[in-house]
């Protein structure tokens, strides 16, 4: 509305989203305004950590695998030959 034009309040909010607007477009944009796209299951966390790059200091990789650890029973009679 004319009314509003003047009013700084409303004249700043729409600036704030033409700013948010410009840097979305410099983000999925390239230099001649073509698209950018990236992969669906897009996981950058992950592919660093496939490529060995554990620089997240925040998120450490977890082994998840345990040891199994097998006992082999004794049979007397064989202990007993062995003295």
């Amino acid at each position: 509305p004319k009314s509003l034009r003047q009013n700084s309040y409303f004249s700043n909010i729409i600036q704030k989203e033409v700013n948010n607007i410009s840097l979305l477009k410099g983000k999925i944009t390239k230099e001649n305004n073509g698209i950018l796209f990236t992969k669906n299951n897009s996981k950058p966390l992950v592919e660093k950590y496939l490529n060995h790059d554990f620089t997240n200091k925040f998120l450490i990789p977890l082994v998840v695998q345990k040891k199994n650890i097998y006992l082999v029973k004794k049979d007397i009679r064989s202990f007993c030959y062995l003295y």
